[in-house]
Formats: C-alpha cells, sequence, structure tokens
C-alpha cells in the first residue's frame, strides 16, 4: 500500500529562487534526485487567481503519477490532490489564502508513479517562488495547418485549407480559423469548427464549395465556408478559443509577389514540423509558385500537383535510461530512516 511521506527513506532538498513573474516551473522536467529516469514528471507551479496557485504533476512517459502531495504553502489552505479527468494521470494540488497572499509562497512538492509499487518518494524543500509567478499560456499540440489551395477551375475553385490531427480532440469546436485578405490585418474567427471529436491522424479540409472541390481531388471537402474563399495573397489564422496559434502567410502583408504568394497554386506544410506556430516561418512550407494550376483539370493529372494529406508528423520515441543526473549537492541530500510497507 502507499505510504505516507514521513516514510519515505531519501530525499533530495533543493533550493530555488523564481525571479521575476514566469515560474521556473513550466512543464519543466524534474527528475528524482538520484537521476532514475523512471521518476521523471512535468511540474508546473503557478499563480491561477488572486488568492490561489497550483501545483501540477504529470508524468514524462506512461507510467502515470498516482500521487501528488504538497506540503508548506506560507499560511495556505491546501485542498487534496485531483486528477484533471479520471484517468489521465495528471494532478494538481490548489494552494488557496483567505487573506492577503505572500508576496513568496515556500511549499514542498513530492510524488510517485504507478510502477514504483506505492513506496518511491521526492521532496524539494525550500521551493521559494513568487506568489504571482505564472507560467505563458500553453498552445495545444492537437490541430495545425497543413495545406492551403487557389484552384484552376471557372470562378477560381477550388479553394481550400488542409487542417491536420495531430492529437485526439474531444471538442473541435474549440478551434476555428479565418483569413486575413489582402493584406488588411486579421479578420479575426470566421469560421468555427462543429463540436465535435477529431481523432489522431485525421485530415480536414475546408472548402469555399463542394462540386468543384470534389470534382478537382475526387472526394467530398469535410466542411464547406466562404471564410475558405482565399486568394493566393491571404493569410490564414487558425484560431484555439480565441487565440492565434497557427499561422500561414503575414496577416498585414498582401502576399501578391511575396515568397508565400500562392496564387493559382498551393502551399504544403513540411512533416518535420510538429506543432502549430502563431509565428509564420516560411521554411516550414513547400510553395509551388504561382500559376502552377492554370489549365490544370484535376490534382490527379496536374504537372504540379497538390501534395494533399501527405504530411506526416515526426514519429515520437520512446523514453530511455540515458537521462541526465540532476543538479544536486551532497549537502542538499538528507538520509530519513523509518519503517517501510508494501
Amino acid at each position: 500500500m502507499k505510504v505516507n511521506l514521513l516514510l519515505s527513506s531519501i530525499f533530495c532538498f533543493v533550493a530555488f529562487t523564481v525571479l521575476g513573474q514566469q515560474s521556473d516551473y513550466c512543464s519543466t522536467p524534474t527528475l528524482h534526485f538520484a537521476g532514475d529516469p523512471g521518476s521523471e514528471i512535468l511540474l508546473t507551479i503557478e499563480n491561477t487567481s488572486a488568492n490561489t496557485m497550483q501545483v501540477t504533476a504529470e508524468s514524462a512517459d506512461a507510467d502515470a503519477v498516482d500521487l501528488l502531495i504538497v506540503i508548506g504553502g506560507t499560511g495556505a489552505a491546501i485542498d487534496p490532490a485531483e486528477e484533471t479527468a479520471p484517468g489521465s494521470g495528471v494532478y494538481f494540488v490548489t494552494l488557496t489564502w483567505t487573506g492577503t497572499p505572500p508576496t513568496d509562497v515556500l511549499l514542498n512538492v513530492l510524488w510517485s508513479k504507478e510502477s514504483f509499487g506505492g513506496n518511491w518518494q521526492l521532496s524539494t524543500n525550500d521551493v521559494s517562488i513568487p506568489f504571482d509567478a505564472t507560467c505563458p499560456a500553453s498552445v495545444p499540440c492537437d490541430l495545425l495547418i497543413t495545406g492551403v489551395f487557389d484552384g484552376p477551375l471557372s470562378g477560381g475553385v477550388p479553394k481550400a485549407i488542409e487542417f491536420y490531427v495531430i492529437e485526439d480532440i474531444a471538442d473541435l469546436s474549440l478551434f476555428g480559423f479565418g483569413s486575413a485578405n489582402n493584406g488588411g490585418g486579421s479578420d479575426g474567427q470566421e469560421f468555427t469548427f462543429p463540436a465535435v471529436p477529431a481523432t489522431a491522424g485525421d485530415y480536414i479540409h475546408v472548402a469555399s464549395e463542394s462540386v468543384s472541390f470534389n470534382n478537382y481531388f475526387g472526394f467530398e471537402p469535410d466542411y464547406t465556408s466562404s471564410a475558405a474563399s482565399i486568394n493566393g495573397d491571404d493569410a490564414i489564422e487558425l484560431f484555439y478559443n480565441g487565440d492565434v496559434i497557427d499561422l500561414y502567410g503575414v496577416i498585414d502583408v498582401d502576399g501578391t509577389g511575396q515568397d508565400w504568394d500562392y496564387l493559382d497554386g498551393w502551399a504544403y506544410r513540411d512533416s518535420s514540423v510538429s506543432c502549430p506556430s502563431a509565428t509564420f516561418d516560411i521554411a516550414e512550407w513547400t510553395v509551388s509558385g504561382t500559376n502552377v494550376n492554370d489549365g490544370e483539370s484535376s490534382n490527379s493529372t496536374a504537372e504540379t500537383p497538390w501534395p494533399i494529406e501527405t504530411y506526416s508528423p515526426p514519429v515520437q520515441t520512446a523514453p530511455t535510461d540515458n537521462a541526465p543526473d540532476p543538479v544536486c549537492p551532497e549537502s542538499d541530500v538528507v538520509s530519513i530512516y523509518g519503517d517501510y510497507y508494501s
């Protein structure tokens, strides 16, 4: 059975000081003092409101965290650990102050994992972190733009945008996109995906209409929207919860003559890119050049076809046992002896 922290055998005490308002713990890889790679977690400690802070622990591998303990807290009431979702293996602890919170908070963090049998824990002592320390807003690595297309058929169709689902998405309506036309700056989110799940590995195509898309590519687009009525000089923004997380082109620049110009052509994302980015980098893209679609009637017979549905994200490598030893001075290692239960 799981033993209490007071029965742990050895702890590594390390003092930390975080300056300014950014926390030193923002999904930060953290190891057991002896460098056991199986102990690695992603640790976050940050302010969450005017009177609360939160400590979150997530395993860095498939061996889930099953215990999180926070003690100290400079006068805070500390809630029992909760799991973010049943079976997620991600635990958080909330610290709440009823009066004025301190400028700096001292706390201890301990955790363990399922495979260890319940008797292995790590403690960090004298963690001093500003109460107002926060982490940058996280960008979900779930969906990204993989292609844009400006067609050659009558009326300049099909016009389409391809997205790729990197991780399973429970609610696609958290995402949407917009086109920034003719260098006029952002028009905001013009299309919101429906509230449906999406599966990792899915390609999602949004076209300005379906008939020409089907005629040219041989299958129906997933969605149609006037927001996909793009020309080769228009930038595309992908939104998550109203914030831009991915981008093709420069929103306040007319793309005509730019290196990202895809007039009567296309652009496609390099498979080495594994997450969206709100900073546009032309090096992440292959651009066909302008007018390569002129005179073509289908993608399958085109001289320079759009490489539709060819994006393939990098394969994630499994954790190894070659993790470096953490920095833990000998003077900070304290042995605590007590009864051992299993």
